[in-house]
């Protein structure tokens, strides 16, 4: 914690006269006497000094109270996430489904009962959403980014007070894979904090994990609409989409690499790099950006430079035939709906363009597993 004085304090005092021995003859000051005009001034100095000191430690005391107040706007922001995340667990348990018979009324229907399960659990996200608004941002956040040293005897670690992704919590010194806390560097997130899972082992490390999919029970169904791809869904330690709002923070604050790690069903593993990877605004329809490929799996996405992402509810496609995400049943950066599909339906042992797929490593036929994650360049 940093202390310091947050404004400028004038002093005017006034100056005790300092007589030396050579003018106590004119003024009948005695050198005894003029030995006494020293401690004088010295008592005044004492008396500033000790002036500052008190100033320094209430700014010190408000400070802490300061931080104090911020830790727990931050741990009510943390109830109210874990909220909103149970209820996205919710949803998974009532996917949409469609009423194939005409003649029974959509109320009574066993699928009309889960659309209104559906829409209250909206309604209760929308609530959190509001509620979070009512916490301003904290103070602490002009800090963000800010690099504590601690020193010891035998060496120097530098510790990030709020990292902003997986990466500075590996400078931190965490070596583990799993679940962190992480404050990213952007306004769309207001310096609220964001749980997320940090791959510490593949490559060296430090990234940032955005999308999943493996062998998970229960599987969670991709095929949804644009509300859940921009504020995210599943569960982080399983089958899971980050959110749209929250790359394009994420992507926004560093210039990043995206890696694609795949699993073919025979457990034989590859991966896909891109450079330069970042997403637009939701105002952009989250346009995609990346650079150059690296890897063993073969460039899946070479068309999908600008593309806008799609969803069921929301078309940004250039196929003519028809949506890409009727074909596909996911939401992706779909182009004319050729290749890679990391979003559609997990089943391993299916064959066709629904299916969760790399284009040039598995064509069509579905893989065991696939995940996302960001690093920062070097």
């Amino acid at each position: 914690m940093k202390i310091g004085l947050r404004q400028t304090i004038v002093y005017q005092v006034a100056k005790p006269r300092y007589i030396p021995p050579s003018e106590t003859r004119n003024t009948g000051i005695t050198d005894e006497e003029s030995s006494d005009v020293i401690p004088e001034k010295n008592m005044w100095n004492a008396k500033i000094s000790f002036t500052l000191l008190l100033c320094a430690s209430l700014t010190a005391t408000k400070s802490e109270a300061d931080s104090l107040a911020c830790e727990e706007k931050e741990k009510k922001l943390a109830v109210l996430d874990l909220a909103k995340e149970s209820i996205i667990k919710a949803k998974d348990l009532h996917p949409t489904c469609v009423n194939d018979d005409p003649d029974i009324s959509s109320n009574s229907s066993k699928c009309g009962v889960k659309e209104k399960v559906s829409a209250y659990l909206d309604i209760a996200m929308n609530l959190i959403d509001e509620a979070r608004t009512n916490y301003s941002v904290c103070d602490d956040t002009r800090n963000i980014t800010e690099v504590v040293i601690i020193r010891n005897q035998t060496e120097t670690i530098l510790l990030h007070k709020k990292p902003i992704d997986c990466s500075q919590i590996l400078e931190n010194g965490d070596t583990e894979s799993g679940i962190y806390t992480i404050w990213p560097n952007h306004r769309i997130l207001g310096g609220r904090p964001l749980r997320v899972y940090c791959d510490m082992e593949t490559n060296d490390g430090g990234w940032t994990v955005i999308q999943r999919r493996g062998d998970f029970s229960p599987k969670i169904d991709f095929y949804r609409n644009w509300h859940d791809y921009k504020h995210g869904f599943g569960n982080i330690t399983q089958e899971f989409w980050i959110g749209n709002e929250k790359i394009f923070a994420l992507t926004n604050q560093r210039n990043y690499e995206v890696r694609f790690d795949i699993q073919r069903v025979d457990k034989q593993r590859f991966f896909a790099a891109y450079s330069s990877f970042y997403i637009d605004d939701e105002d952009s329809g989250y346009m995609l950006h990346f650079g150059n490929y690296t890897g063993t799996a073969g460039d899946g996405i070479p068309t999908l430079r600008n593309m806008k992402f799609s969803t069921k509810d929301k078309r940004n496609d250039i196929w003519k035939i028809k949506p890409c995400t009727d074909l596909k049943k996911g939401g992706w950066w779909y182009s004319d709906c050729g290749g890679t599909n990391p979003n559609g339906i997990n089943n391993p042992k299916a064959d066709g363009a629904e299916y969760v797929n790399w284009g040039p490593l598995t064509k069509y036929k579905a893989l065991l597993a696939i995940e996302i994650k960001i690093r920062p360049e070097n």
